[in-house]
């Protein structure tokens, strides 16, 4: 089972790279012919399906490492990883094609971003991949002047978000122009994302590694707190700030800060001392998070950590609660509409709800399974399904491997999301933009409430 579902995603990567070499060509082809409309969606289609490559490639080795012992050597995993870096690359690259093109048509500059974006976000998922060591053969500890950085993977990555950064600030400020705070408020929030995610880029970055490193981050941290509270700031003037806009505030303090620490200790700078005491003044003399606005924010809502990897713990928490909570109603609700006993369909699982149900209240066992499958863990959802597939499959019938498809996906959602969320870990931009994508596939299917 294991072995053919392993199979069976290798072949489904080699389809899609192949799929996407085939689209670049013509892409290729068609900026050529200066026909840029049609290049820049060609350009679009294979950089996705590169990345649809890749994440077959990364559900391969997730499947593989799940096992004891994993299902695939050393050997195997080091090519996987090695290959996922092949197409991350590319898909980067055919999204900065993409951008190249969409220029030419004057395209908005919101799709420019969008685009830029994209490709930031894969070479971030290169540098994920990478060994400490290949990152430190690509930034050496030398002066700017004796290599450009623009040319590593890193570089690259600072650069797309770089882009990105500059095209939604000039749409904020054109909202802000038209007094439209709610659209401003948002392209600053995501201004202040983009700059987070290329300070983020820098972290990763062994220390030593970089010249001026440091203050790379520091300036990132920096402006993305600056843009943070300029959302916040708009968005008070709609009259109800968005939950988003408190969300982003919490950790306005503390990149605030973290980046004067930074400026303070970094190497090779004399320049920056007043810019590092006047960032700790503002973090002193703070504007904005105070006891009313944590009260008003759920409690364990978690900061954007500027300690290595970014953060999105609420936006995984609440994402993983509404699919989880759908999951758990759609299982409930079929093994009651097509089972007379829907009891008899959970077999052993019940015996651990049943426990765990008498431990925590202290009441009768009730009999309703509704009452009883709160206490499921994640994976007994996928195990009722795959092992009651004739009940569920109706819904999944658009493939025919579907069935391996949901078994692979929900052991997935579990590593990648659902176990990080529990024990309050991080969940990285690739990790949540891959739950995002699964969760969008059931959606299609199940529904979401």
């Amino acid at each position: 089972m294991v072995e053919d579902i392993i199979k069976e995603y290798k072949s489904k990567s080699v389809e899609e790279e192949a799929r996407a070499k085939s689209l670049e060509k013509e892409a290729s082809e068609l900026s050529a012919n200066q026909k840029y409309s049609e290049a820049a969606n060609k350009w679009g289609e294979s950089a996705h399906h590169f990345f649809l490559a890749n994440v077959d490639l990364r559900t391969v080795a997730l499947v593989a490492e799940d096992y004891k012992p994993p299902k695939l050597s050393r050997e195997e995993l080091e090519e996987i990883r090695k290959k996922r870096i092949e197409l991350s690359i590319s898909s980067a690259e055919n999204w900065l094609h993409c951008v190249e093109s969409l220029k030419e048509i004057e395209a908005p500059e919101l799709l420019l971003a969008d685009r830029y974006g994209r490709a930031g976000w894969m070479y971030a998922t290169v540098q994920q991949l990478m060994t400490e060591e290949e990152i430190k053969s690509e930034t050496p500890r030398v002066p700017l002047k004796f290599y450009s950085f623009e040319e590593t993977i890193p570089g690259k990555a600072c650069r797309a978000y770089s882009e990105a950064s500059n095209l939604f600030y000039k749409i904020a400020e054109l909202k802000e122009q038209e007094s439209k705070f709610k659209d401003a408020s948002f392209f600053y929030g995501q201004m202040g994302d983009t700059y987070l995610s290329a300070a983020a880029i820098r972290i990763r970055i062994p220390r030593g590694a970089l010249f001026k490193r440091d203050s790379g981050v520091a300036d990132g941290l920096y402006n993305a707190a600056e843009c943070y509270r300029k959302a916040f700031e708009l968005s008070v003037k709609t009259g109800l700030p968005s939950v988003v806009s408190w969300i982003r505030m919490i950790p306005w303090k503390h990149l605030i800060s973290d980046a004067a620490k930074i400026l303070g200790i970094a190497e090779n700078i004399s320049s920056d001392e007043e810019r590092a005491k006047q960032c700790y003044n503002r973090a002193i003399t703070l504007y904005g998070p105070n006891s009313e606005m944590i009260n008003k924010c759920k409690e364990g809502i978690a900061s954007i950590e500027s300690k290595g990897l970014i953060s999105y713990r609420q936006e995984s928490y609440e994402l993983l609660y509404q699919f989880e909570r759908t999951l758990r109603s759609y299982v409930c609700g079929k093994l009651k509409e097509k089972v007379s006993d829907p009891r008899t369909a959970i077999g052993d699982l019940l015996i651990k709800w049943e426990k765990r149900y008498e431990n925590e209240t202290g009441l009768e066992v009730p009999s309703q399974i509704e009452l009883l499958i709160d206490y499921a863990d994640f994976d007994d959802y996928r195990k009722i399904i795959i092992e009651n597939w004739s009940i569920f499959e109706e819904d999944f019938k658009d493939d025919p491997k579907n069935e391996n498809r949901v078994d692979v996906y929900l052991r997935d959602l579990n590593k990648v999301l659902r176990r990080p969320v529990a024990h309050v870990r991080i969940v990285d931009i690739p990790s949540l933009s891959q739950a995002i994508g699964t969760i969008d596939w059931f959606k299609k299917r199940i529904g979401f409430a």
